[in-house]
């Protein structure tokens, strides 16, 4: 049994050299995501990725299920995968998959040699867990990745509706949430703001990180001593972060 494991024959990962698509004829966002690790880019738009998907599930079952077709689910899958590596989101406990994106991410799961190289390429240990958690747990990590999603993709995931956000039951303590994703240090850092808080986003990052930054939003320069509501950030936004 060793032998074989240890058999030329038998790789123990796919691969990851093909990528029968040009880096121009890749979409620009995916480049701006995944700028700390340029091959998974790549990777997520080879030949590979395809192949190995379209073996695990069919595009019969995801026309049945979700009324789409398997072009647009993997392309939803591809976006997941993206925005977990870009926020550094290795354990599954705060980004969420929409219903196709999960269906999606339990059939790559079933080839272990392809998830493996995925994780290889996108360099994070991307676990995942059964979506048994509690209803506004489960809707506050959705509501996370389609801001994430909505603020770098343009458009809403599908089978998400877009009055979403207006259906969900706001958190008790009727904060908002927003992340933070530091470019130079590989990190991301989850700020709970009080609402009408006092307090600059300056001072809300100094409590967690002590070098100084310039921020952005979606393109827009961020006065780090204004507060996050003069600011006009919505709950669950990304704010990229680079030191000076």
């Amino acid at each position: 049994m060793a032998d074989q494991q240890r058999n030329p024959e038998h790789p123990p990962l796919v691969d990851l050299r093909p990528n029968l698509v040009p880096d121009r004829d890749i979409p620009p966002n995916y480049h701006r995501l995944l700028s700390r690790v340029p091959a998974a880019a790549g990777f997520l738009h080879s030949r590979c990725f395809t192949n190995a998907l379209r073996a695990v599930i069919s595009e019969q079952q995801i026309k049945e299920k979700f009324d789409v077709t398997f072009d647009q689910a993997m392309e939803e899958f591809r976006r997941l995968i993206t925005i977990k590596t870009f926020v550094g989101e290795v354990d599954a406990e705060h980004i969420g998959p929409s219903l196709l994106m999960e269906r999606m991410w339990q059939a790559a799961i079933l080839d272990t040699r392809f998830y493996a190289s995925l994780e290889m390429a996108t360099g994070c240990m991307l676990h995942h867990q059964t979506p048994n958690v509690e209803a506004v747990e489960w809707t506050t990590r959705l509501m996370k990745m389609t801001k994430i999603y909505v603020d770098n993709f343009g458009s809403m995931p599908l089978g998400v509706s877009p009055v979403f956000a207006s259906c969900v039951p706001q958190a008790p303590d009727d904060c908002k949430r927003i992340f933070v994703w530091f470019q130079d240090e590989n990190s991301s850092l989850a700020l709970k703001v009080a609402p009408n808080s006092p307090r600059t986003l300056m001072e809300l990052v100094a409590a967690e990180k002590h070098h100084s930054w310039v921020f952005f939003s979606q393109g827009r320069y961020l006065d780090d001593s204004k507060t996050i509501e003069s600011l006009g950030i919505d709950n669950f936004a990304t704010i990229q972060a680079y030191v000076i």
